[in-house]
This record gives C-alpha cells, structure tokens and sequence, in this order.
C-alpha cells in the first residue's frame, strides 16, 4: 500500500503528495482517516512533481496538510448480487439504508469495469407505458432500467413523474373542486407577495415557494444529503418537517389523483390556467351535435367537463376529450380576435 500526504485543501480539491515512482492512477480511490472514521477521495489529475489532486467523496472539512493518506491501488468497488436487491447504498458501496452490513463474502465489482456485451445481456425488454404517446413512441423506458431527466422550468419533468407515480396500483380519486384554487393563493404569497416584500439589503429576496413549499427540493436534494450525511440530522429544523410533511401529502395525493400537484400546488399552472381564457389556441364545443354522453368529462384527467366549460383553467389542451367524442362535437382551434 503506498502512502502520501495532503499538502493542501480547497474545499472538496485535495492535493496529495506521494514518493517518486509511486503515484497512483487516475480514478483509484484513496482514504485519509479522521476521527477514527476513514474519509475516501478520488484521483482525478496527476499534477506533476509526484503531486496527484482528488476530488473528496464525503466532507473535506477537519482535514489538514501533512496528514497521511493511503492509497490501496484500486478503484472504488461496490457489492453486486442478490444481496443488494432492496438495499440502499452511497458510491461507496456502504448501506445508507440503517440495514444489516453487506456479508464479506458478496462480490464486489468496480464501478469503472465494462459493462456486458450485448452477448451477455437480456435481448427480452419490456417497454414502460408511460401514456405519453411521444415518449412511448419516440423514447421508450425499459423496465427495469434508469433513464435522466433534463430540462429547464416548464418542460414537463414534474408532469411526468407525477404520471409515472399515477400507474401505481393505488385507490384512485376525485380531487374536491376547492382543492384547486389553492395554487392560487400560493402563487399569490409565495411568488409575488412574499418576493416583493421580504428583501435584504440589496434588494433581493429568495425564492419563496422553493424555500419554503416545494417538495421537489426535499425529495430530490434534501432527503439524499441527510442520507449521505448523517452529521447533518442534528441540524434539522421545524422548516424540514413541514417540507417532509407537504412532500409525503404531495406523492399520496399523486398517486390517487392524476397531477396533484398541478392541480392543488404549482405556482406555474395557476399562471397557465390564468393565461387560459385569454389564450389563441380554444377549445370549441359544438353543442347542436352533443349528446351530452359525458364521455369528454369522464376521460379528462383533471376532471373538467368540457362542454360545460371549454376553456377551463384547469384544461391542459391534452386532447383526450375531442378523440373521445363519439360525435365529434368537441374541436382545439387556433383562435384570433374574438370569438363568435
């Protein structure tokens, strides 16, 4: 095993010095130890001058020049098999999930090695029906598999888990009509009145609805960093509660009601349902050749009945309720200036 020491610390950067001929290879995992707990860091550049600077992989802080770190001459490995079904784990390969330890004798593989050949692998999919016709069509989901979404504010990251969290078996309701209008008050004292009023000095003000009702935040970042933090719990305030409390309401009502949280929460589609009665692209009922068979009503996923209310706030122009019509009485058109 060779051994090094840091000679300096820059937040998650350290550099680590080790004796000529001996500096590891990029990617192989190095660890330090610190309070009797071992602190593991990856090379990512050899800077010259047997000088190797690692990116850390849990908290630089407590670390120090001079201080020894080892370098077993491997890169990180992480157990594979049957005894990781169902379990939870940090990049490490460690269990987050307060279960047993993983037994000594489960293999351990590195999470830099090549990935099978198609020879090896399952040639047999099964697709994941999203219900969302253009991902089904042109991006399937294999079941099974892991797939990233990118994308920018408004794109429609949030529709789709809450569709995909709606294909879970789970009783599913009818959400109460007063229900909707609290997106309204939300975007009126979290992303306008609160902003407006809540300034520092500089005249600037935090994002509201995130800081404080946004469970996106909780889901995605807040509960991932206490798992890998343990030392962070500590800090938990009344603030994470509320935010874990709207967070569990948010999934239950997701998953008995399609888009919760379009319909109850979402700043963003109380501005869409606003824009709603004044935008170009209308829904047009033709009620001489309704039959009024309540099939539009029935398929619409946010409950609104379009030929009582065509232009909806809450309509989210999906087009279900016009391919339904057995009469086609129901049409989305382009609109300009007012309507007859």
């Amino acid at each position: 095993m060779k051994i090094g020491a840091i000679t300096q610390v820059s937040g998650p950067v350290v550099d680590v010095e080790f004796e000529s001929g001996h500096l590891p290879r990029i990617r192989e995992a190095l660890s330090v130890e610190l309070n009797g707990q071992a602190r593991v860091m990856e090379v990512a550049q050899h800077m010259g001058g047997n000088i190797v600077r690692c990116i850390m992989l849990a908290g630089s802080e407590g670390l120090a020049r001079g201080m020894k770190v080892s370098a077993p001459g491997k890169t990180i490995e992480v157990p594979v098999g049957e005894a990781t079904l169902g379990r939870m784990f940090n990049v490490l390969g460690q269990p987050i999930d307060g279960g047993e330890p993983v037994p000594a004798e489960v293999p351990r593989r590195s999470i830099y090695r090549e990935p099978p050949s198609f020879e090896e692998q399952s040639p047999a999919v099964e697709i994941l029906e999203t219900g969302i016709k253009v991902i089904d069509l042109l991006e399937p989901y294999p079941k099974g598999g892991k797939i990233g979404l990118f994308g920018g504010a408004g794109v429609g990251k949030t529709v789709l888990i809450q569709e995909l969290i709606y294909k879970i078996p789970f009783p599913k309701k009818k959400l109460w009509k007063w229900l909707t209008y609290v997106k309204y008050v939300l975007l009126a004292v979290f992303v306008v009145i609160m902003p407006v009023t809540m300034v520092n000095e500089l005249g600037m003000s935090s994002p509201a609805f995130c800081e404080y009702i946004c469970p996106a935040g909780t889901l995605e970042g807040g509960i991932p960093l206490l798992s890998t933090h343990p030392e962070l719990r500590a800090t938990l305030g009344a603030l994470f509660s509320v935010k874990a409390c709207i967070l569990i309401i948010t999934l239950i009502g997701c998953l008995s009601v399609c888009r919760f949280f379009c319909k109850v929460m979402c700043p963003l589609g109380a501005i869409y349902g606003l824009l709603n009665k004044v935008s170009i692209y209308h829904m047009e009922c033709n009620k001489k050749t309704c039959v009024s068979c309540g099939k539009c009503h029935n398929i619409c996923p946010m409950d609104v009945d379009p030929v009582k209310n065509p232009n909806s706030a809450e309509c989210i122009r999906c087009g279900k309720c016009v391919a339904s019509c057995p009469k086609e009485s129901l049409a989305l058109k382009f609109v300009y200036g007012k309507k007859g």
